[in-house]
């Protein structure tokens, strides 16, 4: 199960703390820059505090008893009962490095930059050392019977505990600390300016999980299906055990201190200035989609009650709203992503089935020709969403561009690098093949039927290809400047892109929409002297968006059926149920909408209107903090309202 995370509490500390960990039981332990150990309720309100006399290193809470120990300078270990009562206190020798309890509670595992690693059992009596002939960074206990070392440039030692043989490992990285899950499965080591590397020692295998950010600590859940990482730009990112960021979230500052709570329960992180945040998952707090009328059927007729519903999406400030609308063929679900880049699927009765939070600047959402599939990635993750089966499923890597089919279940990546990679949707997805481009690849669609694909290429030519590669046309598009061989052409994906439209290919440049027939014959072309922000299959025709406003509306013949152009607000256009076109216009807070030229209804939404997305079985609006969905009369009644998890 895919955890789904919500902020129990935070709290400022005004100034650095060591910690924060988890106990057991949902509560808490940090340091405080003043030196005083505290212990926080899982609500985040005090319970007991302790004034330490030397300044912390590391601190490290015992699993089974929720005992705290503290690692002080210039080389002590305290230890504490969960009542905050004195347990024992013992000398360490070296410099203090990190401070690690055993999975079973037994012990705790402590390591000191000289190179010393030392264990102290529950009641402080010292117990077996190790001694490497390299200054450490940290320590951690690989299972029962192994522990791991490392240094911060990257050499890595595995020791038995029992019978003393150890592997040595140079990594080559500099290294920015350790994290292990119970079994001594799996070791997560953070190496700055390159991701998170993973090292499984029992299938002697080593991953990378590349964030793109500069990652400064890790953590394991217990299990090692999932791995919570800090970055320096204050990134919080849960990624699954596949590489799949499940949850992100940016923090104020950089990330300081990390820890996982027993099944996941919870997370906390502290950031360098001492703000601490408390996470838990969404099992812990119930289910919290509230769906409540707030208005009395009293205040509204029967009419009303019969059509409308309003979604408050955000209740926190800091998640203003969702910026992009999409409803799919069918009308029966919504695609809705807010600015912090959660996409949710919505159905049109209010209910909210997946959600998914994207971490990266460059989200694509891609919708099949019938709207049953849904695409959306960005550089770390990519998913397919399946609309008629109600569920996401994560495909294996991110990909420069994608599309799906509407037969077959086909899903083809392409990457600037030429390779192509063709999957069978299912849970998983199962790899057909992967192949090479005949050239670097711009932008890439799949036909509706799945039987061939079309590619716009770096060397300037759109070709249509069979899913056995092989070349049923090609047309040139534009002439590669004769820089040099290995020289990119100045178009980019951005300013081309491929839609297919029936059996024929729709090409969309900055200043053109040209078609082209199932044989690669040019059907039409419409130039914009505005320039084209977009276009897309219409009915039997094709809806140009130029920049500026307008649109046109382009017949399969090629010929301009109508164009239109507001003075103002925003204008959007759908079919009506006897494929009649119709415009509504936003704006303000105003919707005016005309079909087949005729004013048909007028409605005044509660904030500024913000995107609108329209079909055969109503309209979506977006204003303010609520999506709002209208009949096709503009009529509007029943509203629903839930508390929206803040991700």
């Amino acid at each position: 199960m895919i955890p789904s995370l919500t902020t129990a509490w935070e709290k400022e500390f005004f100034g650095p703390v060591v910690g924060p960990a988890l106990a057991g039981d949902g509560t808490l332990y940090l340091v405080d820059s003043l030196n005083r150990l505290q212990r926080l309720s899982p609500q985040g309100d005090p319970l007991w505090t302790r004034e330490l006399r030397a300044q912390a290193v590391a601190l490290a809470v015992n699993p089974e008893r929720d005992e705290a120990a503290v690692l002080l300078k210039p080389g002590r270990l305290v230890c504490f009962a969960a009542d905050g009562s004195f347990a024992w206190t013992t000398e360490v020798a070296g410099e203090p490095a990190s401070l690690e309890p055993r999975p079973d509670g037994r012990a705790w595992l402590f390591a000191s930059h000289s190179g010393l690693c030392r264990e102290y059992l529950a009641d402080g009596a010292a117990g077996a050392s190790y001694h490497f002939q390299f200054n450490l960074l940290a320590a951690c206990y690989l299972g029962e019977d192994s522990l791991a070392a490392v240094s911060a440039t990257g050499r890595l030692v595995l020791l038995h505990r029992q019978s003393s043989r150890f592997q040595v490992f140079p990594l080559n990285r500099y290294v920015a600390g350790i994290s292990s899950d119970r079994q001594g499965t799996l070791l997560a080591l953070p190496v700055y300016k390159e991701g998170i590397l993973l090292v499984r020692p029992q299938e002697k295998r080593m991953d990378t999980c590349d964030l793109d950010r500069n990652v400064l600590l890790a953590a394991l859940s217990e299990d090692g299906e999932f791995l919570l990482a800090g970055a320096g730009d204050g990134a919080l990112v849960l990624v699954q055990g596949g590489g799949n960021v499940v949850f992100s979230r940016r923090l104020d500052q950089a990330v300081s201190g990390l820890s996982l709570g027993p099944g996941l329960s919870r997370a906390a992180a502290a950031t360098a200035e001492g703000r601490v945040y408390v996470l838990e998952s969404a099992a812990e707090r119930g289910d919290r989609y509230a769906f409540l009328d707030n208005r009395s059927p009293e205040a509204a007729s029967a009419a009303e009650l019969a059509a409308r519903w309003t979604l408050q999406l955000f209740a926190s400030e800091r998640r203003p709203g969702p910026r992009r609308l999409w409803l799919p063929a069918g009308g029966k679900f919504l695609l809705a992503l807010d600015e912090c880049q959660v996409l949710q699927v919505i159905e049109t009765a209010g209910r909210v089935m997946l959600k998914r939070d994207f971490l990266g600047d460059r989200l694509q959402v891609v919708l099949n020709p019938s709207g049953q599939v849904a695409l959306a990635g960005d550089e770390y993750q990519l998913v397919a969403i399946s609309l008629r089966n109600r569920s996401l499923i994560p495909l294996p890597s991110p990909a420069q561009t994608f599309s799906a089919s509407d037969q077959g279940g086909l899903v083809l990546l392409g990457r600037d690098t030429a390779d192509l990679e063709l999957y069978l949707l299912g849970n998983p997805p199962a790899l057909i093949w992967k192949s090479r481009a005949p050239a670097p690849i711009l932008d890439l669609c799949l036909a509706p039927s799945g039987e061939r694909w079309f590619g716009l290429f770096q060397d300037g030519w759109l070709r249509s290809l069979d899913l056995d590669q092989k070349q049923l046309w090609a047309q040139p598009v534009f002439a590669v400047p004769p820089i040099g061989p290995s020289s990119r052409p100045p178009e980019t994906a951005a300013t081309y892109r491929l839609h297919p439209w029936g059996q024929n290919l729709l090409l969309v440049s900055e200043r053109a929409v040209t078609a082209y027939g199932p044989d690669g014959n040019q059907l039409w072309c419409i130039r914009s002297g505005e320039g084209v922000d977009g276009a897309e299959p219409f009915g039997s025709g094709v809806l140009i968006r130029e920049r500026g406003n307008g649109f046109q509306l382009v017949g399969p013949e090629g010929g301009v059926r109508f164009s239109e152009r507001p003075r103002a607000g925003k204008a959007f256009f759908y079919l009506d149920r006897q494929s009649h076109p119709a415009l509504i216009l936003a704006e303000g807070t105003s919707l005016t909408c005309r079909v087949a030229g005729q004013a048909a209804w007028r409605y005044e939404a509660p904030a500024l209107v913000e995107d609108v997305a329209a079909g055969p079985e109503g309209v979506a609006v977006i204003a303010g903090e609520e999506l709002i969905w209208l009949d096709l009369t503009g009529v509007v009644a029943k509203i629903s309202r839930f508390d929206y998890l803040d991700l």
